[in-house]
Order: C-alpha cells, then structure tokens, then sequence
C-alpha cells in the first residue's frame, strides 16, 4: 500500500523521483492584495481614515450614512488610481526540517501594475434624504512570476519544492446603489445594494529542478457575479465631532480548478488528477470611526476596520487531488492547515485647510497598519499528525511569505467654486498607491 501510494503521489507530480522529489499546493494564491482603503485620494491621502467623517461623494461606498451630509447640490466624483501590488513569495534556497528553519530560503518580490478607473459616483441629496450610484474597482490583479527550486536538508535530504512559472488574473468591480435618511438632526442611517462581477483565471505550471521538463499544470478558472449589501450610521454630535459605524457583506463566487499531470505513468498520457469546483468568498468588514474638527483649520479623524479575510480559508480544496480518481492519497491535514487569519486594522489621518488663499488648498496626511492577510501554514510542520510529512514541510515553505505592513500616505486638495481635484499617495513595503480625483457639484 505504502508503494501504491508513493506511485501515484510520483504520478501527481507532487513528487520528483531520482535526485530529488517535490510537493506543493497553488501558491498562486497565497497573497491577494485586497485593498479596503475607502474611495477617493482624500481618503486615501488620510491613511483611509473616513468613515466618522464620509462626507463626500465617496460615502456611497464606505458609509452611506454620511449621503445627507453633502447640502443639496447634486456631487458627480470619478478616481483614477495606479496601483503597484508587489507581493512576497519564497524562491530558491534550502530549508530545514526537524526542526523547522525557514533561515535558507530566499525571498522575491512580483510585480502587477494597473491604471484603473477606481471609483465613479454620482449623488442626489435631498432635505432629509439622499441616493446615490457608483462603480468600484475592489481588485485587478495581473501577476506573472518564476521560482527556483527549493531544496529539503535533513531527514528528507535530496528532496526539493518544484520551479514552477505562475500567472494570476484576477478582477472584481462593485456596481452599487445607495440609500442615505436622516433620523434627525443629528443622527442619519443608510443602506446599500451592490453587485459584484468576479473573473479569474489562473495557472501554474511546475517543471522539474533544471526547468527541462514540465510536471503538471494547475489552472483555476471562473466568471460569476453575486448579490451584497452595506448598512451604516452616522451621529453628529457637534458640528465639530461625529462618529459612523459601516457594515460590508461578503460575496460568494464560485470557479473550477484542475490538475493536469503530464506522462503520468510514463506511458506518454496526460492525466487529470484534480477536476473540481470551490468558491471565493469576498472578507466582509465592519469599521467604526470618528472625525473631530479641532478648529476651523483641522480635522482629524481614525478608524479601525475588523476584516474578516478567513472567509476566503473555510472551504480550502486539495487542487492536486479533488475531484480526481487518486482523493484518497491526499493529506487532509496539509489543507486544512492553511489559514487566512482576521484582521483588525486602525486607521489615521489628518487633514489641514489653507483659506487665505482665493482657491483653498488641504494638506493631508495620515497612515495605516495591514494586518498580515496571506496564506499561511497555521501548524507545525514538523507535527507528527501528518500523514505527509513532506507535504507539510513544503507546505510550511509555500506559504511562509507576508508580514504586517505600515502604510504612509499624503496629498492635497484644491477647491474651487463648484469642483474640487485631490492627490493622494500612500506608500507599503508591498505597495504603492497614486491616486488622483475630482468632484464636480452642480
């Protein structure tokens, strides 16, 4: 039986026979740079911190709550970000196990880079009440990446983690329409409806140690759109402090994933290991915040935003073995050991207006600490528990990148009589942000 089991484990490509054998799981997603900074290079520029003050165009998205805050004008406010996502993945080197060292392996940064139009939206306000339509751009994600080989020391000597070339594409764009009602003079509630467009398309394709031959190409592919909401309040206690609370159901989209093993047996035929179906739920988010007008010149706000990124870790499938004639060799254990943990995330950000001049101008600053949010090896790799003790090591090798992150950032505003432009920049060791963007009120 052990025989068996190492044949086919050889024939899944999971592992490399002769000088050195190799096992893994879809690295490819292991960081997805979510991004939940509100809307607008205002916001941005003030470390996201926005939702105690939301009160421009961009509260359609982030509290619509603030919608009745804007007078009576109706507001018309487009974005455009570049964003440079450069996330972390290990490439080369050795680690060891027995116990588990991880002080070998070398580190790499990818690279996607993407002009979008970020965030359109358009706003009615009324006396007591206002609706509002937007468009957002959640995530556009374009990586292409190669690894090198990454060799075992100790007890499994002479075996190595597979090279592998990946590519991930991967959108998601928010439509919504919003709602915003005062409950009184100082307290507002409002809700939002908004509909989600998911595509993915994705592969990796592993080659053995000198990258000669190619072992098996894994590929997730899907295109569905599902239904969320948002709720929010906002009490004014002054008209020099108010504190917002916001809520963001998750989405749920599903795709199918495949492994195709090239020369399975030797004999020449490519084999499908894995044929199956699994869903990407979006991480829902819960933020509360507060702004306080310290005098006619500054305005200071913070928040703390709780995401719940576990939502995309419930259903974690085996992409090797699911759904294929072999299930039953893979390691459960090794799965279910990957984890995306909750993130809580505070928010700051200052702004200061200049009105002595004709045109008045904001300066803006603030900053923001992102919570590690890549996969991760939650256990012990050198655990007895496994049935694969292999798997695990590499495992706990595959998925080791990501860290927390401080973000800085700052911008201005310049307004005039009926428009206002604004910059923002907000700089990570794992991304760069320039956003730039106006509202017109007519």
């Amino acid at each position: 039986m052990k025989n068996h089991l190492l044949s086919v484990a050889v024939a899944a490509g999971l592992l490399a026979s002769g000088s050195a054998s190799a096992i893994t799981n879809v690295e490819s997603n292991a960081s997805i740079p979510f991004s939940f900074s509100n809307p607008g290079a205002r916001s941005l520029a003030m470390g996201g911190a926005f939702i105690g003050a939301a009160d421009d165009a961009t509260a359609a998205y982030s509290n619509p709550a603030g919608l009745t805050r804007l007078g009576l004008e109706q507001q018309f406010s487009l974005e455009i970000r570049n964003t440079d996502a450069k996330p972390q993945y290990p490439s080369g080197g050795s680690f060891n196990t027995g116990p588990f060292d991880l002080s070998g392996v070398n580190y790499r940064h990818a690279s996607s880079e993407n002009d979008d139009v970020s965030f359109i939206g358009w706003v009615l306000p009324r006396d007591t009440w206002s609706i509002a339509l937007y468009r957002q751009q959640t995530v556009n994600l374009d990586l292409d990446y190669s690894t090198d080989p990454i060799f075992f020391n100790g007890e499994f000597d002479g075996t190595f983690v597979r090279p592998y070339d990946a590519n991930t594409d991967l959108e998601l764009v928010t439509w919504g329409a919003s709602f915003a009602m005062n409950i009184n003079e100082n307290l507002s509630w409002g809700v939002g409806l908004n509909y989600q467009q998911f595509d993915l398309d994705s592969s990796v394709l592993r080659f053995d140690d000198t990258r000669s031959i190619t072992a098996n190409q894994q590929t997730q592919r899907g295109d569905d759109d599902d239904f969320g909401y948002s709720l929010g309040v906002l009490y004014k206690g002054s008209d020099a402090f108010s504190i917002g609370m916001s809520y963001r159901s998750e989405t749920q989209f599903n795709y199918r994933f495949q492994n195709l093993v090239f020369d399975a047996f030797g004999d020449g035929e490519d084999v499908l290991f894995a044929n199956g179906r699994t869903s990407f739920k979006t991480p829902d988010v819960f933020s509360i915040g507060m702004s306080w007008r310290a005098n006619d010149n500054l305005t200071i706000n913070f928040d703390v935003n709780r995401v719940g990124y576990s939502n995309l870790t419930e259903d974690v499938e085996d992409a090797f073995f699911a759904g294929g004639e072999f299930e039953e060799f893979g390691d459960p254990q090794v799965v279910r050991s990957l984890r995306i943990k909750n993130a809580i995330e505070p928010r700051f950000g200052v702004e200061y207006l200049i009105d002595s001049v004709a045109n008045p101008v904001s300066l803006r600053f603030g900053s923001w600490r992102e919570q590690r949010h890549t996969l991760e090896f939650a256990n012990n790799p050198d655990s007895p528990s496994f049935d694969d003790a292999v798997a695990a090591a590499a495992g706990g090798v595959l998925f080791s990148a990501g860290d927390d992150e401080m973000h800085y950032s700052a911008g201005f505003g310049i307004a005039f009589p009926h428009f206002q432009i604004d910059f923002a920049y907000d700089h990570a060791d794992i991304q760069d942000v320039f956003s730039l963007s106006g509202v017109y009120r007519f």
